[in-house]
Order: structure tokens, then sequence, then C-alpha cells
């Protein structure tokens, strides 16, 4: 990874990475799959509208 964004020294993109982020890229991207993992297995409801401020709307008629 550490060539792929530009870095030549691999060991001096961990002392920064771990610098910037706080964590070693491994610790990263493990805590990442899990968070991931645990968002996609989350099942989300959509808000619905509610109150009368919110009317369904129509198409437009074809004036032609």
């Amino acid at each position: 990874m550490a060539y792929t964004v530009g870095y030549n020294d691999e060991k001096y993109f961990l002392r920064a990475f771990r610098k910037s982020v706080g964590m070693t890229p491994t610790a990263y991207r493990s805590k990442q799959t899990k968070m991931n993992a645990a968002a996609a297995s989350a099942s989300y409801a959509l808000p619905q509208p509610s109150g009368s401020r919110w009317r369904a709307r129509s198409m437009p008629r074809n004036l032609g």
C-alpha cells in the first residue's frame, strides 16, 4: 500500500500512518472491516414523511 500512495519507504509510511491515524494500517483495516460488516448487517428503515407539510406531488399534465 505504501508504494500505491507514493511512499518509496514502507517503514516511513508505517510511521507516518501511525502518527496521522493513531494506529497501524493493519489495525485500521481490521477496524474498518468490522464497522462495514456491522453497517451492512444492520437493517435501516427509511424515515417516513409525517405531518401536514408533506403531500404527494402529482405528475405534471402533458400540455402538448
